[in-house]
């Protein structure tokens, strides 16, 4: 966003024939990996019917795609969004909303959230809160040579069976060290079996390097995390919590198998005929897990680590099976529901609400 929208400019309120080509929207969004990623697909699908710009002052809507407690300083560094119509693209992935958060969305018009979960958190602190999930897409492509690296990386031994999880240690919602404990508890019925745990560069994660766990720390660009994801044979997530699961969505994308908490955003599109989902039990988020924002005031799931087991021993016998091949499909078939033909449906139909609103009269016409 530029710093133009600081200065008053006239302003008229877009006419709207029978398309939207007139409506100008602004997307801002920080640089953080999953906001980066998913912003310029939203942008895209925006700019298939209106027109996106960069000046707010040039704007008739404005999203902000960053971390909710961030929007009182965005909106008095740039004075201008006070006379625009505000949404807040955002997730959270606990039962209660922090208080920073709560004062924080009031400087919004409305949020737009990706699952059915984060809609239900949010809506219980914002009158105008909609669902507009993510589009499951991933270019898949690695070369022959992103394949080589992968398996020089991790000493790919074919006849073995790895499993995957991709996290960042810090995220104490990721759940990693007790998919790591589990793992190692039935690795003895496991003989062939092998963990790889991709975490971020600055991780440390000397705790986890035992017997048959790989842990990478190496930056990998997209295409050799395809090749990662391809040469792995199931995914695991025993999140506690999750707005909607990147990473679980790609693993879908590349057909892989994948053992997940059924509790939270991902069920958006994981379930019991896609997937290997996992028992849990809500509860207040334990004083070892608080990190950030989250605290002991609020829950999250605390996934069975005793079906967590058997669901790895199950999917290391019965990988093979019709059965893990039929959840494979399902799963292909499932996510197709959520493309850019659909999701772009949604935002044009909410941005013709937006536009047609009385609330968004009022706003412009102060502007």
């Amino acid at each position: 966003m530029e710093t133009a929208g600081q200065q008053t400019a006239p302003y008229e309120v877009p006419t709207l024939g029978n398309d939207l080509k007139s409506v100008k929207v602004c997307y801002g969004a920080s640089k953080y990996l999953s906001h980066a990623r998913v912003a310029r697909v939203y942008r895209d699908l925006i700019r298939s019917h209106s027109e996106v710009v960069s000046d707010i002052s040039l704007a008739d809507i404005v999203l902000l795609h960053f971390e909710p407690h961030s929007f009182r300083s965005l909106v008095e560094a740039y004075p201008a969004l006070k006379r625009r119509y505000l949404v807040g693209y955002c997730v959270w992935e606990a039962s209660e909303l922090p208080p920073l958060y709560r004062e924080a969305i009031s400087h919004v018009q409305e949020i737009w959230t990706c699952s059915q979960y984060c809609c239900e958190i949010f809506g219980r602190h914002h009158p105008q809160v909609k669902y507009v999930p993510h589009v499951v897409e991933r270019d898949t492509h690695c070369s022959d040579a992103d394949r080589e690296y992968i398996r020089r990386i991790i000493s790919y031994d074919r006849k073995s069976f790895y499993f995957l999880m991709v996290t960042k240690l810090w995220d104490l919602r990721k759940n990693t060290r007790a998919l790591a404990a589990a793992f190692q508890r039935r690795r003895p019925a496991m003989p062939k079996a092998k963990l790889i745990i991709k975490v971020g560069p600055q991780d440390d994660a000397g705790d986890l390097q035992e017997d048959s766990v790989i842990v990478l720390r190496e930056h990998l660009d997209d295409a050799q995390m395809n090749a990662l994801y391809e040469t792995a044979d199931a995914y695991v997530s025993p999140h506690h919590s999750e707005g909607w699961g990147l990473t679980l969505s790609d693993a879908m994308i590349l057909q892989k198998p994948t053992i997940a908490t059924g509790y939270s955003g991902n069920c958006e599109f994981m379930n019991d005929e896609n997937s290997l989902l996992l028992d849990f039990t809500v509860d207040h988020i334990k004083p070892e897990d608080c990190f950030y924002f989250f605290d002991q005031s609020m829950k999250w799931a605390y996934p069975s680590e005793e079906h967590l087991e058997q669901k790895l021993l199950f999917l290391y016998h019965m990988r093979d099976t019709p059965e893990i091949r039929q959840k494979v499909q399902n799963a292909t078939r499932d996510i197709k529901k959520f493309d850019r033909g659909a999701v772009g449906a949604t935002i044009e139909k909410r941005i013709r609400e937006i536009v047609n609103s009385e609330r968004f009269s009022q706003i412009v016409a102060r502007g």
